[in-house]
């Protein structure tokens, strides 16, 4: 799994404990008199702050993310419903950043039809065959 993926989903399982801590546990707490449920949500809610924490470290130890946008990321992460914002954002910049995939016909091709054997890549057709090109 690519590290921003990773990102992503520890943002929102970090996300989803903050709101079961924020909006569960805490009223059982104090309604219900449970504070056992405090105590189990809260530290898988920690463990999921930690394990956030540490691959934005890797993103910036690994330069692919500034410490300023880590930072950010982190503090977003405080804030309830700040995960669920922040995996979007970075799930969207991921397909910005990606590119268009292969158009599959060429010029001469109708839209509508499947490619003629003739418009496929030839990379494609000499790996589908097994021959190499020198």
């Amino acid at each position: 799994m690519k590290l921003v993926a990773q990102v992503r989903v520890l943002a929102l399982l970090e996300g989803a404990s903050l709101l079961l801590l924020l909006f569960v546990a805490m009223p059982l707490k104090y309604l219900a008199h449970a504070p056992l449920m405090v105590r189990v949500v809260g530290s898988i809610h920690g463990l999921f702050v930690v394990l956030f924490a540490a691959s934005l470290l890797r993103l910036v130890l690994g330069k692919q993310w500034s410490m300023r946008k880590a930072l950010v990321a982190l503090v977003t992460s405080f804030v309830p419903f700040g995960a669920f914002y922040l995996e979007r954002s970075l799930r969207e910049a991921g397909r910005r950043s990606a590119p268009p995939p292969p158009h599959p016909h060429r010029e001469g091709d109708e839209p509508g039809e499947p490619p003629s054997p003739a418009s496929a890549p030839d990379h494609v057709a000499t790996a589908a065959l097994g021959v190499r090109r020198r």
